[in-house]
C-alpha cells in the first residue's frame, strides 16, 4: 500500500513553491487591489530616512521581489532619494548645533567629521558607498557644512549600490537553475561588496589618520583653558572640585593683618 506524503513532508520538498506561492500574493495585493502600490514602499522608505530607524535592505529585497530588476531599482532609488533629502533639511536646520556639541563629546564623530570637511565631493561619494548606512551619513553631511547641490550629486551617483539589494530581491524569487544565472548573481554579489569594502577601508584609514591631531588640538584646549584660569582647581576627597578659588602657581597665600599708623600724641 502506497502511503500519502504528509503535510510537513510535501512542504520541506518544495519550500521555493510556497515562497514563490505567497510573493505572488503579495504581488497581487499591490498591483491588482491597490492601483499606486508601488508608492507604498517609496512611503515606507521614506519615513525608514530618519535615524534611528532602519530597514531599508529589508524593502529594498521585497521591491525586487515583487517589481523585479528595473522598476523595482527605480522604486527603490525614489525612496531613498526622497527620503534622504527629507532627512538632510531637517537634521541641517533643527540639529546643527546638538551635532557640534556631540562632536566635541565623540571622537569617532569629531574624526569622521573632519574627513567630510576636508575632502568635500570625493570624500562625501566614497562615504556614500562604504558600509555606513546611508541615512546616518546625511546626517553628518548635513550637519557638517556640506553644500546641499554637492551632497545630492554624491547621493544620485551613489543611487547603483542600491542595485544589490534589490537584485537579492530577483534572485531569491527566481526559479531559473542555470548555470549563466547564479555566475551573474554571484558577480553582482561580489563586485557590490568589494566597493563596500574599499570604501569602507578608505573612510576608517582618514578617520585614523585625522584622530591624533584632533586628541592633539583638545589637549591643547584643555591646557589653554587652564592657562586661561591661572591655575589649578583642587580636588575634594571624591575627586570632585571644591567650592573654594582657584589656588595660584606660586602657592597659597599667607594673611598678614594690615598695618595702621600710630595714633598722634596728645
Amino acid at each position: 500500500m502506497q502511503s500519502t506524503p504528509s503535510p510537513r513532508s510535501s512542504e520541506s520538498e518544495c519550500p521555493y513553491q510556497l515562497y514563490s506561492a505567497k510573493l505572488e500574493l503579495i504581488y497581487s495585493f499591490v498591483n491588482s487591489s491597490l492601483p499606486g502600490g508601488w508608492a507604498i514602499p517609496i512611503g515606507i522608505l521614506i519615513i525608514l530616512s530618519f535615524p534611528p530607524l532602519f530597514g531599508h535592505e529589508l524593502v529594498d529585497i521585497m521591491v525586487g521581489v515583487v517589481w523585479g530588476v528595473w522598476k523595482g531599482f527605480l522604486i527603490a532609488s525614489a525612496g531613498h532619494l526622497l527620503g534622504e533629502i527629507a532627512n538632510w533639511f531637517v537634521f541641517k536646520y533643527w540639529c546643527t548645533g546638538r551635532s557640534k556639541k556631540y562632536e566635541q563629546q565623540k571622537l569617532a564623530y569629531a574624526c569622521l567629521s573632519t574627513v567630510v570637511r576636508e575632502g568635500g565631493f570625493l570624500a562625501v561619494l566614497i562615504i556614500r558607498y562604504s558600509a555606513i548606512p546611508g541615512h546616518l551619513t546625511t546626517v553628518i553631511f548635513s550637519v557638517c557644512g556640506i553644500n546641499f547641490w554637492t551632497y545630492l550629486l554624491a547621493n544620485i551617483l551613489s543611487l547603483p549600490k542600491l542595485f544589490i539589494t534589490v537584485y537579492v530581491g530577483v534572485a531569491a524569487d527566481s526559479n531559473s537553475e542555470s548555470k549563466s544565472s547564479k555566475i551573474i548573481s554571484i558577480a553582482v554579489i561580489v563586485v557590490g561588496a568589494l566597493i563596500t569594502i574599499g570604501a569602507a577601508r578608505w573612510t576608517f584609514s582618514r578617520m585614523d589618520a585625522a584622530r591624533p591631531i584632533l586628541v592633539e588640538e583638545r589637549r591643547a584646549a584643555r591646557a589653554a583653558r587652564k592657562g586661561e584660569l591661572g591655575g589649578y582647581q583642587p580636588s575634594g576627597a571624591n575627586g570632585s572640585p571644591t567650592s573654594t578659588p582657584l589656588l595660584m602657581a606660586s602657592g597659597p597665600k599667607t594673611y598678614a593683618p594690615p598695618s595702621y599708623p600710630p595714633p598722634p600724641r596728645s
